[in-house]
């Protein structure tokens, strides 16, 4: 206890940030045009966004949580890519990202696989768009409806409105 007689303990909670609002989402057109050019693959690309428990700083700067976009080889587990993110202005910014960092992640791995499995709600709905890559064979499956293949046009800059339950 403190002399106030405070008692502090530390606990993880999830974040109480509304993500209501719509979250309007940039597409690199020209590097959506360069993929459908790129090999396709024959595989489960698995990718998720999350928070890493453990603050950083850069310099001296203001400590914060970064995010880790992970790119996974369905099949082996074997960690294709990473991006390290941090909600710079707030949350709804950080996940507009995200489908431009898998397509640019994609670009360095120079190809395109032919599924992309996500979790359901706001991750599968923010790569609905990639799917434009390949409409006859981009399929982004999501965690609890493995049979829910979406197939949605992109267009520069698009709004998503975020499920209730995401």
């Amino acid at each position: 206890p403190t002399e106030a007689g405070i008692v502090w303990q530390d606990a993880r909670r999830p974040a109480q940030e509304s993500l209501s609002e719509d979250i309007f989402v940039r597409v690199d057109i020209e590097l959506l045009e360069r993929l459908k050019t790129a090999p396709r693959r024959r595989m489960i690309l698995e990718t998720d966004l999350f928070m890493l428990p453990t603050p950083i700083r850069e310099g001296a700067g203001r400590p914060f949580y970064p995010y880790l976009l992970l790119l996974v080889h369905g099949q082996t587990g074997f960690i294709l890519g990473f991006e390290l993110m941090h909600a710079e202005h707030n949350i709804r910014d950080l996940w507009a990202r995200v489908p431009l960092q898998l397509a640019i992640k994609l670009q360095e791995l120079d190809m395109v696989p032919t599924t992309i499995k996500t979790r359901k709600g706001l991750m599968a709905s923010l790569l609905e768009g990639l799917t434009d890559l390949d409409p006859e064979s981009l399929e982004v499956l999501r965690w609890a409806a493995a049979n829910a293949s979406v197939r949605v046009r992109p267009s520069s800059t698009r709004a998503i409105k975020p499920a209730a339950n995401s």
